[in-house]
């Protein structure tokens, strides 16, 4: 079970990712935490050797913080705020998680402020000791670097090797690195130049981390005003899906640019009195095994290369150098994750130190040319860094440094691809290709047998014998070349940190922006053409329709029309009532409503079976009330036939009454007899005999029929032309609402892109102008 005060202190070192070994210097000085690992009987240097190695992340338990003695809770909250005082600058990442440590312990009556405040009044001993200067030279060391200067080294290594006093000079050599006056020029020029630039780098990056802060609130200011509209449900998901789908795009790649820029300003806020220098490389190149070499100190937190050893970067400080350790990019994974979760995640932590580094040390071992390598090489281009190339080479120590010496020597002898000079010129290659040829040769590769120093640091005792690792581990030839790039180049190097590298990360940013915003206004202009084509087909579709429609309206009207005239041919004789009768039943029978139904269900079977080639989804979002089309049953038949069926009528009667009288007066007369009973039977025919036989009949009898026809027609002329009215007003509210909803879909569709890529524009055109104040 892990212990929770030390679970507290590890997320708390572990804050900005990155394990400072002045954080590390105060836990090991707080007397209370020492008691506290007494009292539970655990090892300081184990917990020490756990947050160098950092290969597990901290899990805090606040419930059992809350139950430590208060006491203990005290001091371990003063604790926890001298880790985040005893840095260069205070990390808002530790500031909230001393807020919320400061809950859990129920420690809350003193203000984090005031805390802070007596925190930095503890640590300030200890922060000058850690950044204490070199003591001076002695004036023979001081000597000896002037001779040097005036005679040249070979001839004073000539006399040191006649007079037996080799071993003297190089440790006197050592003593002048990194401490000699034009060195600490160099520093004093760059400090003053850091508090020149540094004012208007932060508000550099604090504006445009601002801008890109705001282009995000305007993504979804822009998404949220457009679906809102009076869509129907579908097309609101579906415009919402895709804005949504854009907007993530945008969001990743903006919340990307806005944690590098937050980054780069709290990266450069940590390595302002320090000149900086990271050490970076693949996985068991022995980044960690130079650092530790270096600053005689964590020989533990060098990896074996499995695993993710080191998880963090480790900071440490060195001759007024600002040394860091990354992880090895290519680590294997640990904590369950993949190899390739693992080599991202280590990779980023490295690429973090990025912003606040001045240079560059880029381990490499004999596997020089891997594509990680190469690709960390075109990235540190990329951001304008300058970098040194270690070369370790790779031999055995086994045997003594004799057998040591005569390996290295055979590999810097051998010629070929595996010789170290082959080692050299294929670095060269790489570098070539991503800086160009005379920029590729600028930059000092120099070659090391990194253990051989770390022997010599740690694990040998004899005087000559370390010297002798010493000096075949060519740790000094290193040293020196480093000594003379800072004392000649450090200003300029912290001009460029501070300048041309945000100069660079601001344009590099501008120019992805408008790359996007060049994509966003080709998406807009692929919706507006869309829209433009959807709205032509949309017209040719309903034209055609309701060519089609009034077609076949036109059709069944004139199947009504030959019932019309057939009815009229066979009912013309007959009386009004009862052609309004047997009118009734043909138009019963003909189904005229039945066959509108018809018609209204195929134009929505043909309308939607069009959309969908238009649009798939189009019918589902047509919300469309067709209305019912009725004629009337009872039809007024109160029209004048016309005076030839009156006086028919009228003849008929007349007859028929004539005829009823003579046969009641013969009947009273006593006269009747078979002749006059087929008189009066012939007198009940002569209006039809008449009929026959006066002329113009047919005539006459053409004219009732078209008379009757024309009556009957005239009925449903207007029921006709409002169910052709109230078919065209169907296709015409279908194709408003069909044109209303493709409008709203890709005209908000490509009006979401227009916005979007007017934002991106505006912050594209704000980066610029923030850059250009630092160029």
């Amino acid at each position: 079970m892990t212990d929770p005060v030390q679970e507290a202190i590890a997320e708390m070192v572990f804050a900005d990712q990155l394990v400072d070994v002045h954080e590390l210097e105060a836990i090991e000085a707080d007397a209370w935490f020492r008691a506290y690992l007494s009292q539970r009987q655990l090892e300081p240097a184990a917990f020490t050797s756990r947050l160098m190695t950092a290969h597990e992340d901290p899990a805090v338990d606040e419930l059992a913080l809350g139950r430590l003695p208060v006491v203990d809770r005290e001091a371990l909250l003063n604790l926890l705020a001298d880790l985040t005082a005893i840095d260069d600058h205070q990390d808002p990442r530790e500031l909230a998680i001393l807020s919320r440590l400061a809950s859990a312990l129920q420690l809350q009556h003193q203000p984090i402020e005031q805390r802070l405040a007596e925190a930095h009044q503890r640590v300030q001993p200890l922060r000058r000791q850690l950044n204490r200067p070199l003591p001076p030279l002695r004036k023979r060391v001081r000597a000896l670097r002037r001779a040097d200067r005036l005679l040249g080294q070979e001839r004073m290594d000539s006399w040191a090797e006649r007079l037996g006093q080799q071993l003297r000079m190089r440790r006197w050599r050592r003593e002048t690195f990194f401490n000699h006056k034009a060195y600490g020029h160099s520093l004093q020029e760059m400090h003053r130049l850091t508090l020149e630039l540094m004012p208007l780098t932060q508000e550099v990056l604090q504006q445009a981390t601002a801008s890109l802060t705001d282009l995000q609130q305007g993504f979804q200011h822009i998404t949220t005003g457009l679906v809102a509209g009076e869509l129907p449900k579908e097309s609101q998901e579906q415009l919402a899906s895709l804005l949504a789908s854009v907007r993530e795009r945008l969001d990743r790649l903006v919340q990307d640019d806005l944690d590098e820029l937050r980054n780069d300003l709290l990266a450069k806020q940590r390595s302002l009195n320090r000149f900086c220098m990271a050490a970076v490389g693949r996985t068991k190149a022995g980044k960690s095994t130079v650092i530790a070499t270096l600053t005689g100190r964590d020989q533990s937190a060098k990896g074996d290369g499995g695993q993710g050893f080191t998880r963090y970067n480790r900071a440490y400080t060195y001759c007024g150098i600002r040394l860091i350790d990354t992880p090895g990019i290519g680590a294997a994974g640990g904590q369950g994750e993949s190899s390739e979760q693992a080599e991202q995640r280590d990779s980023q932590v490295a690429r973090s130190i990025f912003p606040e580094t001045d240079l560059v040390c880029f381990v490499m071992d004999s596997d020089s040319t891997t594509p990680c390598a190469r690709e960390l090489i075109q990235q540190l281009h990329h951001r304008g860094k300058a970098f040194i190339i270690l070369l370790n080479v790779k031999a055995g120590t086994q045997g003594g440094v004799d057998l040591c010496r005569q390996r290295l020597d055979a590999k810097f002898a051998r010629e070929g691809e595996q010789s170290i000079s082959g080692n050299i010129a294929a670095i060269r290659r790489d570098l070539s290709s991503v800086l160009g040829v005379q920029p590729a040769e600028a930059v000092p590769i120099i070659p090391i047998h990194a253990i051989s120093a770390f022997k010599a640091t740690y694990t040998v005792h004899d005087p000559e014998e370390k010297d002798a690792w010493r000096e075949l581990s060519r740790m000094d030839v290193f040293l020196e070349q480093l000594d003379q790039l800072i004392t000649d180049q450090a200003p300029m190097l912290r001009r460029r940190t501070l300048r041309d590298n945000p100069h660079r990360e601001l344009e590099r940013i501008a120019t992805a922006l408008g790359e996007l915003s060049q994509t966003l206004q080709s998406q807009a202009s692929v919706f507006a053409g869309t829209e433009e084509s959807a709205m032509r087909q949309v017209a040719d579709i309903f034209e055609d329709l309701s060519r089609t429609l009034l077609g076949r309206l036109d059709d069944l009207f004139k199947r009504l029309e030959a019932e019309a005239t057939t009815f009229a041919n066979d009912n013309f004789r007959r009386n009004g009532s009862e052609i309004e009768r047997r009118w009734r039943k043909t138009l019963e029978r003909f189904s005229l409503n039945d066959k509108l139904e018809d018609e209204l269900t195929w134009l929505k079977s043909d309308l939607a079976a069009r959309l969908e080639e238009l649009q798939a989804d189009i019918l589902a979002r047509l919300q469309f009330q067709a209305g019912t089309v009725n004629l009337k049953h009872r039809m007024d038949f109160s029209f004048d036939i016309g005076f030839e069926e009156a006086l028919r009528r009228n003849v008929s009667l007349g007859f028929k009454v004539l005829s009823g009288a003579m046969a009641i007066a013969m009947v009273a007369l006593g006269l009747v007899s078979w002749p006059a009973t087929l008189a009066l039977a012939v007198v009940g025919f002569i209006p039809a005999i008449l009929d026959w036989i006066l002329p113009n009949a047919e005539a006459r009898r053409q004219e009732a029929k078209n008379s009757l026809k024309q009556k009957l027609l005239g009925t449903f002329k207007e029921p006709r032309e409002q169910i052709r009215a109230q078919f065209v007003d169907i296709l015409k509210q279908v194709r408003d609402q069909v044109s209303a909803a493709l409008h709203q879909s890709l005209g908000g569709s490509r009006l979401a892109m227009e916005a979007f890529h007017d934002q991106l524009l505006k912050t594209q055109n704000d980066l610029h102008q923030q850059s250009r104040r630092l160029s």
